[in-house]
């Protein structure tokens, strides 16, 4: 029991900056519900910076009210005098789970996640704090009052306070970090509204604005290669969509529009979208095929390479239904069935060489490979005469 009312029921992952819990809240024998507990690694627990930015987070999370961003309920020491975090529990999917699986996505469907998303971004910025880490990964997909996907932003674990002298640090994800960033010149909430930009494009073309073939080399290419269109992927969409998205990603952070009204520009385009009918996207393959990530999550995909300490997963906070875990080995058990059965009767209709008839014509035999998974009864079987 952690506070003497945090019960601990399982772990739910851990990266090289945090660990998570999940937890019932249980007070004077009453429960009121699951929470997630996070707690710092104890390998970085003693140092001054991590314990600050551990700080910072929950006090980034706290001064928040949007629904789009996760809930923070406490922060307190356990008897040991570690800090925790006390989060709410979310059941769902980051967004990055979902462009793995389904992008690109349907065009008004992406834009309503990212209208969710802009609208915590708008909050954040408007209360001085930069996210510094958005991207698929620290979007939660959950549901909530009918809506199917109700996006939430998790781990504020690098974010920038108003009264905190990080700008010039080098921290985040290179796929989804602006120029200005990348350089370590002065950030503002443009790096957020550039992250959401690349992020969209995803969302929309299951590819990314600027292609490398390592994560790495986008603290490069982010710099100096312009981004693709989105009409070179997507000609169907409006021109008002390619050029919001091209705003977004400029390199230019005067240039990128403002986080304020953009979850209603956003919400307007999705419904342009939909008015005009406009169909699905087709299927043009999935981020599985770009370069992976280091840092692995429970129920996740890999997320991004981590410049500085690397931050707790914000996959520790999803769950994977049972059911969906046990359809998952179903299909693998069936598969692998099949794959022994195509085997064995390969083997067993496979020609054999035997003795030439009478008279035949004599023709060069050629000698069947050395088969290892040949049955041993057969394989010593004698030979007709």
């Amino acid at each position: 029991m952690i506070g003497g009312k945090y019960r601990i029921e399982a772990k739910l992952g851990q990266g090289g900056f945090g660990v998570v819990l999940r937890a019932r809240h249980v007070q004077r024998e009453h429960d009121f519900g699951a929470v997630v507990l996070k707690f710092l690694q104890s390998s970085v627990a003693s140092t001054a910076a991590a314990r600050r930015r551990f700080i910072n987070e929950a006090r980034a999370a706290r001064a928040l009210s949007s629904a789009h961003v996760v809930k923070v309920f406490d922060f307190d020491f356990d008897e040991d005098g570690a800090p925790y975090i006390v989060m709410e529990y979310l059941e769902g999917r980051s967004l990055r789970e979902v462009l793995h699986r389904e992008a690109p996505l349907d065009a008004a469907r992406a834009l309503r996640i990212g209208a969710q998303i802009a609208n915590a971004l708008e909050e954040c910025h408007a209360a001085g704090i930069v996210h510094r880490d958005l991207k698929p990964a620290n979007v939660v997909v959950t549901r909530r009052s009918g809506a199917i996907d109700f996006a939430k932003v998790v781990d504020f674990g690098i974010a920038q306070l108003p009264d905190t002298s990080l700008s010039l640090s080098l921290l985040g994800t290179p796929k989804y970090m602006a120029p200005e960033h990348i350089e370590q010149q002065a950030i503002s909430g443009a790096v957020d509204v550039f992250a959401l930009g690349v992020m969209l494009f995803e969302c929309l073309t299951g590819e990314p604005p600027i292609a490398a073939d390592q994560s790495m080399k986008y603290l490069r290419a982010n710099v100096e290669v312009a981004p693709r269109r989105l009409r070179q992927l997507r000609p169907e969409l409006p021109q008002a969509l390619d050029n919001l998205l091209d705003a977004m990603m400029a390199k230019d952070p005067q240039s990128r529009p403002s986080s304020a009204r953009l979850s209603a520009r956003l919400d307007a385009l999705a419904s342009e979208i939909e008015d005009a009918g406009l169909s699905p996207a087709a299927s043009r393959g999935t981020l599985a095929s770009q370069p992976t990530e280091s840092l692995v999550a429970p129920a996740e995909l890999p997320s991004a390479p981590h410049i500085g300490e690397p931050p707790a997963s914000a996959g520790a906070v999803l769950v994977l239904r049972p059911r969906h875990a046990l359809l998952a080995a179903t299909v693998v058990l069936v598969t692998l069935a099949t794959v022994v059965a195509a085997a064995a009767a390969w083997l067993d209709d496979a020609p054999r060489p035997g003795p030439a008839r009478r008279g035949a014509a004599a023709v060069p035999r050629r000698e069947p490979p050395r088969r290892d998974l040949r049955s041993p009864v057969r394989a010593n079987a004698p030979r007709r005469a």
